[in-house]
């Protein structure tokens, strides 16, 4: 059985720029644009690290709304 490294995974939305970033503290190498409102980060391996959704109240509605009035930041 192959032994798995726990992650820790963090959420900011920043309700002056409607951005949703998702992602863990290990650091990005490289980054690239999925579509024009989507960036995912990625470490030296080339695993996902982060990803950074701008306009998210549009694309994500219900979620982000709950988000913003929740006391997770």
């Amino acid at each position: 059985m192959a032994t798995q490294t726990k992650k820790q995974t963090k959420t900011r939305y920043f309700d002056d720029t409607d951005t949703l970033w998702i992602g863990t503290l290990r650091p990005a190498a490289s980054a690239r644009d999925i579509d024009e409102d989507v960036i995912v980060s990625c470490d030296e391996a080339g695993e996902p690290v982060s990803i950074t959704i701008e306009h998210a109240s549009r694309l994500l509605g219900s979620f982000v709304n709950a988000l913003a009035n929740s006391n997770i930041r």
